[in-house]
């Protein structure tokens, strides 16, 4: 399929970046409102004037499917998988025939954007469709169906800038497509591949990391399969826009005439009772037994949400976790906690479950908001804090490639991370002591995310805020040098994370930590740090020392 398509919203970065990307990928570049140009012999702007919008569409279709014609020759002659990047108009994807033309010829990425930030780009720019803004904003609404039906995979394009995009598109397209500079079969080289074992008291864990070992699971499911085993994948609705190509693959591998797929919605409030007896009812529909196998393809919420029902359908069946979050990938799919939130708290219902087999994958990161990318890297500086030696000076090094996102990068930081939490975890995997010190500023996190409501404040970046105050305990109560904290605030700007906000009544706060799973009968049990690296379990904290050290992080 030799065709790379670009669809997306008016101001989503289209032309632009498929113009650079064909650039570093040297392919031809065609931009189809040029080529409707040069059929009509006029401009857009004049040809919606003088003859309308049905005519532009159907001039629409024919320049794609020139273009298509042209790919489809121009492949066969070369033998290369990729032959040119099309940017498509805003509104090509909504002609029925556009969208099976590009299924037949080529894939299509769907560049989202937010529609304040697209009418911000495209405001005053003299577009057909870009006069009123209400009628702007209920155009973006009616197209964003045709965009998910048409998408092999979608990326969020909001906070990036065009250099940006084209890094996370030029990885998307090389660990998906498989296609180099030349257009030919790509390959990651790189010595960024690894694995490791997690010994559990009653299950162990396999995991494997770096680009591209995702693709194991084809593998695995097919092999499944073949046993006569059953499979049922969950994930979110963001994952499902973002991976559709990939996961509708994975569907059709194992469905054998039944939906296999579940789609949960995303965000924190997801992980509750309703959901998980929600997808116990999907495991006993689908007829699962013992031996059967739990995808959790998602983030932390759905890797919580799903561990916990795999461990509890059945007394436990297999448990595969895809993690696709920064968060997920360094932390949350290792170690076996799995469970749901209530009203009066996170993660109060629970249990320990360790997953069969984890894929961390770092290419998958390259769909990820940049906002959630960002939030993600609150738990990497933990565990920079409790390495210590040079991991921390080493993060702030690379803090620059771990917002690109570079794979070799991610790769590497996430097995340090998963290295430290794997020891820990073989040596406490009931969470009975020495494991207490990966909740290094958890309890005002969780406090923080209860407060604002969950899914309102990001789980990294309100551990980003909840290290700062652990570190303000560690001064007044294990001597730690004021110095790791203005380090760690220089850390988590440079990484765009906050290091303060507005935050609710004292009283109000303090009844959250208290209320915390990490409190106890003395009073708030925090973790600490006398020194990078030099962790303190089990710190009563009074109150009155909690209440200064929060005035660090308030705005």
């Amino acid at each position: 399929m030799p065709l790379l398509a670009l669809t997306g919203f008016m101001g989503s970065g289209k032309s632009a970046a498929g113009r650079e990307l064909a650039t570093r990928l040297r392919l031809r570049f065609i931009d189809l409102d040029d080529e409707i140009e040069a059929i009509a012999d006029t401009t857009i702007q004049n040809l919606f004037a003088t003859r309308g919008e049905d005519e532009f569409r159907r001039l629409e279709l024919a320049a794609l499917r020139s273009v298509a014609e042209w790919a489809q020759e121009a492949g066969r002659r070369s033998g290369k998988r990729l032959e040119a990047i099309v940017a498509l108009g805003g509104g090509t994807v909504t002609i029925p025939e556009a969208r099976a033309l590009l299924r037949e010829c080529g894939h299509t990425i769907w560049l989202q954007v937010e529609v304040a930030e697209a009418w911000r780009r495209v405001a005053g720019s003299g577009r057909p469709l870009a006069g009123d803004v209400a009628a702007f904003e209920r155009l973006f609404m009616e197209r964003r169906a045709a965009y998910l039906a048409a998408a092999d995979w979608s990326l969020d394009t909001s906070g990036l800038d065009v250099e940006q995009l084209v890094s996370r598109l030029e990885l998307l397209v090389n660990s998906t497509l498989g296609v180099d500079a030349e257009g030919n079969a790509w390959e990651d080289e790189r010595p960024a591949k690894w694995s490791m074992d997690v010994a559990g008291t009653q299950r162990e864990s396999r995991i494997w990391g770096g680009c591209g070992s995702r693709y194991r699971l084809s593998t695995w499911l097919r092999d499944h399969v073949q046993a006569g085993r059953q499979v049922v994948i969950v994930t979110d609705e963001g994952v499902a826009e973002a991976w559709r190509r990939d996961l509708s693959y994975l569907a059709r591998l194992v469905g054998d005439n039944r939906d296999p797929l579940v789609v949960l919605p995303a965000g924190e409030t997801t992980k509750s009772a309703d959901n998980l007896f929600f997808l116990w009812e999907r495991l006993a529909a689908q007829g699962l037994h013992r031996d059967d196998v739990l995808v959790v393809v998602g983030g932390g919420v759905m890797g919580d949400l799903g561990g916990f029902a795999a461990a509890t359908y059945l007394r436990g069946i297999q448990l595969w976790q895809i993690p696709t979050s920064v968060i997920a990938q360094v932390d949350s799919s290792v170690g076996g906690k799995v469970a749901v939130n209530m009203p009066q708290g996170k993660n109060l219902v629970g249990t320990f479950y360790q997953p069969d087999r984890v894929l961390v994958d770092p290419c998958l990161l390259t769909t990820l908001p940049q906002v959630q990318l960002q939030n993600g890297l609150g738990e990497v500086v933990k565990y920079a804090l409790l390495l210590g030696g040079n991991a921390f000076t080493d993060l702030q090094r690379k803090a620059a490639a771990l917002l690109v996102p570079d794979p070799v990068t991610w790769s590497l930081v996430a097995k340090r991370c998963i290295e430290y939490k794997n020891a820990v975890v073989v040596r406490d995997e009931l969470d009975r002591g020495e494991r207490a010190v990966l909740n290094l500023g958890h309890t005002t996190a969780h406090a923080l995310e209860r407060t604002a409501g969950y899914g309102r404040l990001g789980h990294g970046t309100a551990v980003a805020l909840g290290l700062l105050v652990a570190l303000r305990v560690s001064e007044d109560l294990l001597g730690c040098s004021t110095l790791v904290r203005e380090k760690t605030v220089e850390l988590l700007s440079g990484l765009g994370l906050p290091t303060q906000m507005v935050l609710p009544e004292t009283e109000v706060l303090m009844a959250a930590m208290n209320f915390d799973k990490k409190a106890d009968a003395g009073g708030v049990n925090f973790v600490g740090l006398r020194s990078l690296g030099s962790p303190v379990v089990r710190l009563q904290v009074p109150e009155e020392i909690l209440q200064t050290a929060l005035k660090v992080i308030k705005a």
